[in-house]
């Protein structure tokens, strides 16, 4: 009997499983409720308008076709004791599940403008349109998304010809805090080169869409983009599963689930550690490609009667672009900043982006802008 995969969740994690299981022997069913796998790193593009969303966004039923089956639907419940997953419309039984649903923001504010899917993209690049004139815009967060997000909104300013008033709102006293102490102070010197203002330290209280409230004091604004506070994709488990950092899945070294032989957690969802520490990995999609990987080495091991290994994460670095032609990076112990992090952030994001023809499309819109020095 075909062993049946269930895979909740289209995004690197899940779809690296589904990837690496094709013609491996099982039965592979791909749920999600939205219809394209989205390369999340590159939102933040489309929401100023540098690039289209269709080279972000594939259709997951073109990517699955022929090999495996896609639904489209929500979950609305996992039983794990009966092997089903519940959705609107059916149950789904399952011989091995994945669960790999990402994250959301915790409690965001309504009114305020996320960066997790491609509508919440296209609804700040309609909001940026919409406003020609300028404006205050508040970012939350200083991790990697807000870094970059701010410095892209300097890049928007300065292609449309207009005056943005851009605020970059951290709790902590450091932007970065995954990243060397160095690399943090050269992000926010290059910010402010760029006119983005910092406010480290600082609570943010939402009144309205138009007002944020920064440590007590108002602040009239066209925009919040909203940031911080990633948890784990809230789902619905009978019996309970344990939730630890964060609000993800604890897992085993093998990235299953405690009490669950059969049920893996990757990515955004799973609290999966770095080996020998205590630490948690911190949900970068780096992580999420090697662990979708992993497993599905692992159910391959499981159809063979062998027993699964536990996932070791090969850090091969990170980047982030800070706005104009500048960013930073760490490549194992060396610390990077300027133009070198910033052509092999455009060379690393190119390369992992699905299709040879959305590459050829990023490749054309980043050297018509960086290149040509041309509006997009």
């Amino acid at each position: 009997m075909t062993p049946r995969v269930l895979v909740v969740g289209g995004g690197f994690a899940g779809w690296q499983v589904v990837k690496h299981l094709q013609g491996k022997g099982f039965e592979v069913v791909l749920l999600d409720r939205q219809p394209h796998h989205v390369f999340i790193p590159l939102l933040y593009q489309v929401a100023i308008g540098l690039m289209p969303p269709q080279v972000v966004a594939r259709p997951l039923a073109k990517l699955c076709a022929p090999h495996t089956t896609f639904v489209q639907d929500p979950v609305t419940a996992i039983d794990l004791a009966h092997q089903q997953v519940h959705t609107t419309t059916q149950r789904l039984a399952y011989d091995f599940l994945v669960l790999a649903a990402g994250s959301v923001v915790r409690s965001p504010p309504a009114g305020t403008f996320g960066l997790q899917t491609l509508e919440q993209a296209l609804a700040l690049r309609d909001r940026l349109e919409q406003t020609p004139h300028g404006g205050t815009w508040v970012v939350v967060g200083g991790g990697a998304t807000g870094v970059e997000m701010a410095g892209a909104l300097a890049e928007w300013s300065r292609w449309h010809a207009q005056s943005l008033r851009i605020l970059l709102v951290q709790s902590r006293d450091r932007l970065l805090p995954d990243l060397p102490a160095p690399l943090a102070t050269a992000t926010i010197r290059h910010l402010q080169r760029l006119g983005v203002e910092l406010r480290l330290g600082t609570t943010v209280q939402v009144a309205d869409p138009h007002t944020a409230i920064l440590n007590g004091d108002r602040l009239p604004c066209t925009g919040i983009i909203w940031t911080a506070g990633l948890v784990g994709t809230p789902l619905a488990y009978t019996p309970a599963v344990e939730t630890v950092f964060k609000q993800r899945l604890a897992v085993r070294p093998t990235l299953q689930l405690s009490d669950w032989d059969n049920v893996y957690a990757i990515g955004d969802l799973a609290a999966a550690k770095v080996r020998d520490r205590s630490a948690y990995l911190t949900g970068v999609a780096p992580e999420a490609l090697q662990q979708g990987v992993h497993v599905a080495r692992n159910l391959q091991r499981h159809r063979r009667g062998l027993v699964p290994q536990p996932f070791t994460y090969w850090d091969k670095g990170r980047l982030a672009v800070i706005g104009g032609y500048g960013a930073i990076g760490k490549i194992g112990p060396v610390s990077l900043t300027g133009f070198g992090p910033w052509l092999l952030w455009f060379a690393v994001h190119g390369w992992y982006l699905p299709g040879f023809a959305n590459r050829a499309k990023a490749l054309g819109q980043w050297l018509w802008v960086y290149l040509l020095r041309r509006k997009p």
